[in-house]
């Protein structure tokens, strides 16, 4: 007793759903990327440095892989690739290269203080 489909049209019907469910799932993949990349880019702020500039570095600390401090002031070396800096560690021969989602600006005490009036 059959079920009314012959074997090659049971595969071309299911070759067809496959390949429907496969551009329904390239379709999502691909909003939902947009959408995490605007989310994203809501606070991503672009940074650059110049030769000779002070900055941050963000560190894993040693005793756990989620804790990192920002520690520094290394001296800002150059730019190696698009996202990719190379910086200096005041005292140490050899430069670092560091991801710029990992930098940012150092700001000396005094210019994070603002005018001071009345003195």
């Amino acid at each position: 007793m059959g079920l009314g489909v012959s074997a090659e049209e049971y595969r071309r019907d299911l070759q067809d759903r496959i390949q429907k469910a496969q551009r329904i799932a390239r379709h999502n993949v691909r909003e939902a990327q947009e959408r995490q990349e605007t989310h994203y880019n809501r606070r991503a702020r672009p940074r650059t440095f110049q030769p000779g500039d002070q900055v941050l570095v963000l560190i894993p600390a040693t005793s756990s892989k989620q804790l990192a401090m920002w520690q520094g002031p290394f001296t800002f070396i150059r730019q190696v690739g698009s996202v990719d800096y190379e910086v200096r560690k005041p005292g140490h021969r050899r430069e670092q290269q560091q991801h710029v989602n990992r930098l940012k600006e150092w700001k000396t005490p005094s210019s994070m203080d603002g005018p001071r009036e009345g003195r």
